[in-house]
């Protein structure tokens, strides 16, 4: 085989292997957590996170022993509002009532429960072995006391909050739409009263992340959670496809968005399973933090807001307070199962994954050109060598 010859079969295995390393996906989400080295190390890792536990647990206990018959006593109009000096003034409290009020009219609060907001150090009733945590937290509480049923927030700051700190600030749709989102889920429970026994174990096992939103953000949609492929096959899925049913419900495997939505928290991140078992053994129904994120990020934020919307305040009232079990009672609800509205809404907000084996079109189209390119260069080469 002549030299040159074999230099171009080089050349060429060399730019495939190249190649194909440049466009394989990694094998694995790889985390920026530490990694332990010893079995000591191991050991005390885990102690912390049972004392986080532990204090959160305790936390969320006290919080509810003492503001939720403060919530029952102090309300008017059915509104309670109160925080703590140290992190919130007199003037952002008297805006919060404002603003919650107006959310109640917007949203058509029938007065079925008393709904409330307050705002309080991160750490207030933790214990002195606290571990430290500067993140910002938003509680959900929602239950029954002596017959009255509440709902009611608590915004754990880290430091002084005013009414244009999150998450107090009002939310733009646009230059010219904002709307105030301080109730977050405890607008459905103004309007539709307390939900039946399984939707509220349902809304405490993860999807009361689904309630956050009072409205659809058409600009989150138009930012896709999964950002289009380049010509060579570039980007793929976002970081935020953290578990095997996310991407299964993206790939349109029958089943799998529904087990998603009806389980939210069956493959969660270890960041919300540990948020998970506080909500478990503890009053607090929903714990929202910063650090953590949805199955579809923030894009399910406002789930149930479409829901209501696609199929109006009569069914949605009828899934809400219905005494059935999740799936049943929102087929009976909507006439649809859950999980093929499920599906349609991921492949309309979120978007979807090829399943099985294969290279994207965009790959393949952008390789065979990157080819006919290489192939047209080795061409012109060879013909001005024999020229000259």
């Amino acid at each position: 085989m002549a030299l040159s010859t074999r230099r171009w079969i080089g050349l060429a295995a060399s730019g495939f292997l190249i190649l194909g390393i440049w466009m394989l996906p990694p094998s694995a989400y790889r985390t920026s957590g530490p990694v332990l080295t010893s079995p000591e190390e191991a050991r005390a890792a885990q102690l912390r996170r049972e004392l986080r536990r532990a204090r959160d647990i305790l936390v969320r206990t006290r919080w509810a022993d003492s503001i939720t018959p403060l919530t029952l006593t102090s309300a008017r109009d059915g509104v309670a509002v109160g925080g703590d000096p140290r992190v919130v003034d007199g003037a952002t409290l008297d805006s919060v009532r404002v603003r919650v009020g107006e959310e109640l009219a917007r949203v058509g609060s029938t007065g079925r429960a008393v709904v409330g907001v307050f705002i309080q150090p991160r750490h207030f009733a933790a214990p002195d072995v606290a571990v430290a945590d500067v993140n910002r937290v938003e509680d959900t509480y929602i239950g029954l006391l002596d017959g009255s049923p509440y709902c009611y927030r608590v915004i754990g700051a880290p430091g002084r909050v005013t009414h244009t700190s999150a998450p107090l600030r009002r939310v733009s749709l646009s230059p010219t739409r904002h709307y105030s989102n301080i109730l977050g889920s405890c607008r459905l429970v103004a309007r539709y009263g307390l939900p039946g026994p399984a939707v509220l174990a349902w809304l405490e096992r993860g999807a009361l992340g689904f309630a956050t939103e009072p409205v659809h953000d058409p600009a989150r949609s138009q930012r896709r959670l999964l950002p289009a492929r380049s010509l060579f096959g570039l980007g793929g899925p976002s970081y935020w496809i953290r578990s095997r049913s996310v991407a299964r419900c993206l790939a349109g495997i029958d089943g799998s968005c529904g087990r998603l939505l009806s389980d939210p928290v069956s493959e969660a991140d270890e960041g919300r399973s540990e948020i998970q078992h506080v909500v478990d053994r503890s009053p607090v129904s929903g714990i929202r933090e910063e650090a953590y994120g949805e199955p579809f990020a923030h894009y399910d934020n406002y789930l149930l807001a479409d829901l209501e919307a696609d199929f109006g305040a009569r069914r949605f009232a009828a899934f809400w307070r219905s005494q059935h079990q999740v799936s049943t009672a929102f087929e009976a609800a909507f006439g649809t199962p859950l999980d093929l509205w499920t599906a349609a809404w991921a492949r309309t907000h979120v978007g979807s994954l090829e399943a099985g084996p294969g290279l994207p079109g965009s790959t393949s189209t952008g390789t065979g050109l990157l080819l006919v390119a290489c192939a047209a260069l080795a061409g012109l080469w060879a013909r001005r060598r024999r020229v000259a």
